[in-house]
């Protein structure tokens, strides 16, 4: 569908080279805004992260990074049409350039993060998917030195390349704190991985979230951490 329909605001997705799925879903109900004053988004896309997160703190400042023109086109038209326009701002740029005036205390990103692009996956798609465009410790080390010095980042990974991910970070002085494990169906294993990420080294606070039950329908908890955000009613 061309668009994705929330409660508080709708995304635009026509020209979108990645649209709005269940890791964006997940990640943007997880990340914790609450005191934060600036906010960061890496690869904004649709920049549905950033307008989850403007719905979950009414005084954040959100500024967002999205090298793909289109995608860029789509993420300002969504930023203006929100409720939260004055507050957002999208900036057409390579994050690695990116030179703001401000650090941030949040920085959040659903990162490219598979290591090989197929046959017949076209550029932009591949650039908003694979690690070739922005590896985790080009991620980490430009996003450190974004950070205050009480900063959190969240981003979002393959279950699978976990360590790779928490050693390019602790490489560039970031700890994982928070690790939410997520299970695609009932009793399969993770295929994904919501973390955080701070200055400080500390005990790690562990869960896991279950999307969908084994004949496909959403379960309870995964309907309860979203239910701020799907328009439509996901137990039906």
């Amino acid at each position: 569908m061309s668009i994705f329909h929330f409660k508080q605001f709708s995304i635009l997705q026509k020209d979108a080279a990645m649209r709005v799925g269940t890791d964006a879903m997940v990640l943007g109900a997880l990340i914790d805004p609450s005191e934060k004053k600036h906010g960061l988004d890496i690869g904004a896309g649709t920049g549905v992260l950033s307008l989850m997160t403007a719905q979950n703190n009414v005084e954040i400042l959100v500024d967002a990074v999205e090298l793909d023109e289109a995608s860029f086109n789509e993420c300002k038209q969504n930023f203006e049409t929100s409720s939260w326009n004055e507050r957002l701002t999208i900036y057409h740029t390579d994050f690695l350039k990116f030179t703001p005036t401000n650090k941030y205390d949040l920085i959040f990103s659903n990162p490219p993060y598979y290591q090989t692009t197929l046959p017949n996956e076209d550029a932009r798609s591949a650039n908003a998917k694979h690690v070739q465009t922005l590896s985790p410790l080009g991620l980490f080390k430009k996003a450190e030195s974004l950070l205050t010095e009480r900063g959190v980042l969240w981003i979002i990974v393959p279950f699978s390349d976990l360590e790779n991910w928490c050693h390019a970070a602790k490489s560039c002085g970031l700890y994982l704190t928070c690790q939410v494990q997520l299970v695609g169906r009932r009793n399969k294993a993770p295929n994904r991985a919501v973390l955080c990420f701070e200055r400080v080294e500390v005990m790690i606070n562990q869960q896991q979230l279950t999307v969908r039950e084994e004949d496909g329908k959403y379960t309870q908890e995964y309907i309860d951490l979203t239910v701020d955000y799907h328009a439509t009613d996901l137990s039906k």
